[in-house]
């Protein structure tokens, strides 16, 4: 089951595709950083879910989201320079719909960052 030859490594993984109504939401107006460093992303090959941005929580008492009211469904963060673009946190589970379990594999080249993790 090799894939596409050229000594690379075959990584598999499964996504779950969801629908969601976010009901009432709001915004956090802390942008996404999308210059995090590799280094910060990956430790010996693997990814670092911890080293992405912290989620809004209603009501807690942080300083960019005291703001927020503690009835909100949904929060969103936009991208600096692109307001299209945006991260969701969605918090009342119940609008949250599986749709789709998606397996897939993909061939990382051997002098890849991910290549270590294969």
């Amino acid at each position: 089951r090799g894939g596409g030859g050229g000594g690379g490594n075959v990584l598999r993984g499964r996504l779950l595709i969801v629908k969601s109504f976010l009901g009432k939401t709001a915004q956090d107006f802390k942008s996404i950083d999308t210059m995090i460093p590799l280094s910060k992303l990956y430790k010996d090959g693997r990814p670092q879910p911890a080293a992405l941005e912290t989620p809004p929580i209603p009501g807690d008492n942080s300083a960019f989201s005291s703001s927020l009211p503690a009835d909100v469904d949904a929060v969103f963060r936009s991208k600096s320079g692109d307001m299209k673009q945006r991260l969701w946190y969605i918090y009342n589970r119940q609008l949250v719909l599986p749709e789709y379990i998606v397996d897939f594999q993909y061939t990382v080249a051997a002098g890849a960052p991910l290549a270590a993790a294969a």
